[in-house]
């Protein structure tokens, strides 16, 4: 039976079974969970510096920069990046990254799209490609499930890199497809919008869902697994 449970959310969600009293998983918000942050979009990488070196994290088993990173950070980076490390990825079933927000606007670099060629993490296609490449090679018992950034109050608006949410949505979708990867589309299947944000994020955040829109989105994709496995 699977167990499933969340390593990462919203920028980066996996699911997976954990070996036997592994501590649990942990779950990488981008709000702290009942107490929404909209400064918190400043304390993410963007992709290409976070999935990017994550995917080599993966597939090493050496998340040394990651701790070094979280330690800069602080808060509960530190806390989630130390569970990050101890789990043991040739066990798990399910890895869900779940990103793209971040890459669209942040207080870092942005992350400009790409071509469906690029295999670096120089772009958002790019660290895509990069990304399934490395941990399906090294970890080929892992079914990958990506998910497109949910809807945010910015959406409409052009980035840093001069590109829409819409636009790292699609982009996802086309490299996912190519490389036989299903998506989950939380951008235009999620049921949060203009109308109900602050419901499922709470007043004052139009990025960040709180607890319950982080049980809706878990939800979804929980559905994921079992429509494509």
């Amino acid at each position: 039976m699977k167990d499933l449970s969340s390593l990462l959310h919203h920028d980066d969600r996996p699911y997976g079974r954990r070996p036997a009293r592994a501590p649990d998983p942990p779950r990488w918000t981008t709000a702290t969970r009942g107490q929404p942050n909209p400064n918190r979009q400043h304390e993410k990488p963007p992709m290409r510096a976070g999935q990017f070196r994550l995917a080599d994290a993966i597939a090493s088993g050496d998340f040394s920069q990651q701790i070094a990173a979280a330690t800069v950070i602080g808060g509960t980076f530190p806390a989630i990046a130390a569970r990050m490390a101890s789990v043991d990825y040739s066990l798990l079933d399910y890895l869900i990254p779940s990103f793209g927000t971040n890459d669209f606007t942040g207080a870092g670099p942005t992350c400009p799209i790409g071509t469906n060629a690029d295999i670096t993490g120089a772009t958002f296609k790019g660290a895509i490609n990069y990304g399934i490449q490395t941990i399906m090679t090294a970890r080929p018992n892992l079914k990958l499930i990506f998910t497109t950034p949910i809807w945010r109050t910015l959406d409409g608006t052009a980035g840093g890199a001069g590109s829409q949410l819409i636009d790292y949505a699609n982009a996802m979708l086309e490299v996912c497809a190519l490389n036989r990867v299903p998506v989950v589309d939380l951008y235009r299947r999620c049921i949060i919008n203009q109308f109900n944000y602050v419901h499922w994020m709470g007043p004052g955040d139009g990025t960040h869902p709180n607890n319950l829109g982080q049980d809706l989105i878990g939800g979804m994709m929980a559905a994921g697994l079992f429509d494509n496995f």
